[in-house]
């Protein structure tokens, strides 16, 4: 029986600065892609406000855009594999832009 899509797949923890051309309200800095099934999330931080860092989930109908976890319970499991697996740096977490931090 195929595993696919059942689990998180770690598939960069490049740390980069991402076109400001391309995502909107930067200059963000990528920590890391995750990758489960056909869904693709990054986790990012504001480039001059390293105080808050963010995972969303890669808008495939959108370059460029991020869309907002919307189901708690997965947000948690993203974050606690990024942590598990060192992508995540020293801050205080948000589940979305707009969302205060509560996790």
């Amino acid at each position: 029986m195929s595993s696919f899509g059942t689990n998180f797949i770690l598939v960069s923890d490049v740390r980069q600065e991402l076109p400001a051309g391309i995502f909107r309200g930067g200059p963000w800095i990528h920590l890391a892609t995750v990758k489960r099934g056909f869904d693709e999330y990054v986790c990012f931080s504001h480039k001059t406000n390293h105080t808050h860092t963010y995972i969303e989930e890669i808008d495939v109908h959108h370059p460029g855009c991020f869309k907002k976890i919307e189901d708690d319970a997965l947000w948690q499991d993203l974050y606690l594999f990024l942590k598990d697996v060192g992508a995540l740096r020293i801050g205080d977490f948000k589940k979305a832009m707009d969302v205060p931090a509560s996790h």
